[in-house]
């Protein structure tokens, strides 16, 4: 009896919405946030010429960047010049997500998923996947 219950509380939980954070933009009207562990992090923007970009750098084991324009598939950066990322006091607690213009990512422990809609990554210690 209490396996059931804990079971099917366990199923409402991973069936609940995580809770959802809101990041003010800097000055500069960017958005950057930071995952607990500070290996990964993000900056959203507006690139002329470009359009509404989500970039996130992965720090450890080796570092890359992934970046997400509003439409199209995400790309990998193996070979970055310049690595700065995580410099954000924004923190993306696991468990939350976040949404801005036509992304949306999801803060886990296990890494940050994030999308456009059609196309989107996951990316952690243990590797980068994209779709």
């Amino acid at each position: 009896m209490i396996r059931t219950a804990l079971a099917a509380m366990g199923l409402a939980a991973l069936a609940s919405p995580a809770l959802a954070v809101d990041f003010a933009p800097s000055p500069g009207g960017y958005i950057e946030f930071t995952m607990p562990s500070g290996n990964v992090g993000c900056v959203y923007r507006d690139e002329e010429g470009s359009g509404l970009v989500l970039e996130c750098d992965r720090v450890e084991p080796s570092y890359l960047r992934v970046r997400l324009f509003e439409d199209g598939k995400p790309k990998v950066y193996r070979n970055v010049g310049d690595p700065s990322c995580c410099g954000a006091e924004n923190y993306f607690p696991y468990g939350t997500s976040w949404r801005e213009g036509p992304f949306s990512c999801a803060s886990t422990k296990s890494g940050l998923r994030c999308n456009n809609g059609d196309h989107g990554f996951t990316l952690s210690r243990k590797g980068v996947k994209t779709y």
